[in-house]
């Protein structure tokens, strides 16, 4: 089946299994189509956190090119060459200047699989840097010692100190 790109509108053809919703001559196409639709940001988002601030400064398409190159469009985590994101190693909204942010050595090429894991290392290992992104359904109030912690899903009570048994200095006698 013969169909045109979204982007360009070269014709390709298409076996009747590949046809999708949108479709797409080759990778530069369908990554313009990603980041001009909108069909993932705000609140469409799997990642959105609310608030409307997405803006990585002046430089961030031009790094993000470089990343990529510099990465061979591969996945530095599987691998893979396919659903390919450039990755804040330390995040963007922790860094005064997004010059200092958006540095080569601060990006990094994921794929959305490995990109969603190195977020949440991220936030377990800096818990404090949690409510630079406010989302109460991943905050919660420990049941035991009552402080406030990353959530490892939405069924967690415990913080993984009290739900490993080990005890705080502030709760021992």
């Amino acid at each position: 089946m013969v169909v045109q790109c979204e982007i360009c509108s070269i014709r390709i053809e298409k076996l009747p299994s590949k046809l999708r919703r949108h479709n797409f001559c080759g990778v530069e196409c369908r990554e313009t189509w990603q980041r001009t639709s909108g069909y993932s940001s705000g609140s469409n988002n799997a990642t959105w956190r609310g608030g409307t601030y997405t803006y990585r400064g002046p430089n961030w398409d031009r790094q993000r090119v470089l990343a990529l190159q510099r990465d061979k469009h591969t996945c530095q985590g599987c691998g893979s060459t396919k659903r390919l994101q450039v990755h804040h190693i330390v995040p963007f909204v922790t860094f005064d200047t997004y010059r200092r942010a958006n540095e080569l050595k601060n990006l990094k090429t994921l794929c959305c699989s490995c990109h969603k894991k190195e977020e949440w290392k991220y936030w377990r290992a800096n818990p404090q840097l949690v409510l630079l992104y406010p989302d109460t359904r991943r905050i919660h109030k420990c049941r035991k010692c009552g402080i406030d912690y990353l959530a490892g899903g939405a069924r967690s009570l415990d913080c993984d100190n009290c739900a490993r048994g080990k005890r705080r200095s502030k709760h021992q006698p």
